[in-house]
């Protein structure tokens, strides 16, 4: 049996897809009678479908903010340098401060930064390092990431991968203790609120007289939108009777910066009658049936896609850059297609093929659908495994 506390690390930098799936899954192993904690850097940490039982404890971590603001160059280079060091010394005696009044047994981190930061607790507390992301393998030159890469191999009682793609970058050596754990999704069972109604509406009527294409995103230079309106600018040339939307937060002043950016190129291209852009929702999900397929045009690296996942879980065929995880997920050329080449052409040619050929689009489909349904990215069986394995470390 696993008994007391299991204690998830919430980083503040932590991506909504991330943060939605750690919600989840805190709810399902609450569910199943186990102690969990969510430990979060944010003070007013979401609660939404988190299980009553599940406690949320606000902790103020720095190391991360400091770190952020070294690697944009906001802080002089010897000075930031010193800077973080006190702020991870700080953060570990925080940590280990509170596993102590809490008794906590499983300390599961979710965030690059924080994995590291939990190598440096106490060796009774069973580390979980699960990690979500693509590591910067050239961190302070190659050093950091080297000496990174060693200290959670060798502290880590438990390395999760969140596809075989974020492993890949660490090349561990072969070992047990290293596992992928896919995002499980659960079933449709979401409400949407009455300004979502009023979006969906919105959309539907449009659904009636267009072919929509989705993209579900967040207003970041790195996430390809400026490409994106190249592609729907190529795509609508000649064909009319499509429209785009997209589904895009705005969380903080950049990124509304850059919404204002990306409309003022929309009217610059004169596509503002082909492009509906949805505002910030919690739920962007909900828009997936209004969509006859999903643009993914990121030009970062990906550690999963969760909104890949999703898309498919309606039967929804996704287009997508060669960007890591969504890989692993579309199986090219039958559920979707992924493109190497970052051209507008070669997008708007895959569009319209699945939009001019029903019979290959319906194949595409059921696909998608036969894709979302598979074990590796069923919920329920995500934490039946992760159970199994906090069992086998609590024993230890």
């Amino acid at each position: 049996m696993i008994g007391n506390k299991i204690v998830h690390l919430v980083n503040g930098g932590t991506s909504v897809g991330a943060i939605t799936s750690i919600r989840k899954l805190a709810t399902s192993l609450s569910k199943l009678g186990i102690n969990v904690s969510l430990l979060s850097y944010n003070k007013h940490l979401d609660r939404e479908d988190l299980d009553d039982a599940v406690e949320s404890v606000y902790c103020d971590l720095r190391f991360n903010q400091v770190l952020n603001k070294y690697s944009n160059n906001e802080l002089n280079k010897f000075f930031g340098l010193i800077l973080l060091v006190y702020h991870f010394i700080y953060d570990v005696l925080k940590l280990n401060s509170f596993i102590r009044h809490n008794h906590v047994k499983v300390l599961h981190t979710h965030y690059l930064n924080d994995n590291f930061i939990a190598c440096f607790t106490p060796r009774k507390v069973r580390k979980v390092s699960h990690i979500r992301s693509i590591a910067n393998t050239k961190f302070l030159g190659g050093i950091g990431f080297k000496i990174y890469r060693k200290v959670i191999y060798s502290r880590s009682n438990l390395i999760i991968g969140i596809s075989n793609t974020v492993l890949k970058v660490f090349n561990f050596p072969h070992s047990d203790k290293i596992i992928v754990l896919y995002n499980g999704i659960a079933k449709h069972t979401i409400s949407a609120d009455s300004n979502e109604e009023n979006v969906l509406s919105r959309l539907q009527d449009i659904n009636r007289n267009k072919i929509v294409i989705g993209t579900v995103t967040r207003f970041s230079k790195d996430k390809g939108l400026e490409f994106l309106l190249d592609i729907i600018k190529e795509t609508t040339l000649d064909n009319y009777n499509i429209h785009f939307a997209i589904v895009a937060p705005v969380n903080n002043p950049k990124e509304l910066a850059f919404k204002e950016f990306i409309v003022n190129k929309i009217n610059a291209l004169s596509i503002g009658d082909k492009v509906t852009i949805v505002g910030s929702f919690k739920k962007p999900v909900l828009f997936m049936p209004c969509f006859f397929l999903l643009v993914h045009p990121t030009l970062s690296r990906e550690g999963f896609g969760n909104v890949v996942l999703e898309a498919h879980s309606f039967g929804v065929p996704v287009i997508s850059t060669n960007c890591g995880g969504p890989s692993e997920i579309i199986e090219n050329g039958h559920s979707g297609f992924i493109i190497n080449q970052l051209d507008p052409k070669e997008f708007s040619r895959h569009i319209n093929l699945l939009v001019n050929d029903s019979n290959l689009y319906n194949k595409f489909r059921a696909k998608a659908l036969q894709i979302s349904d598979l074990p590796r990215y069923n919920l329920e069986q995500s934490v039946t495994c992760l159970i199994e394995k906090y069992e086998m470390l609590c024993l230890k």
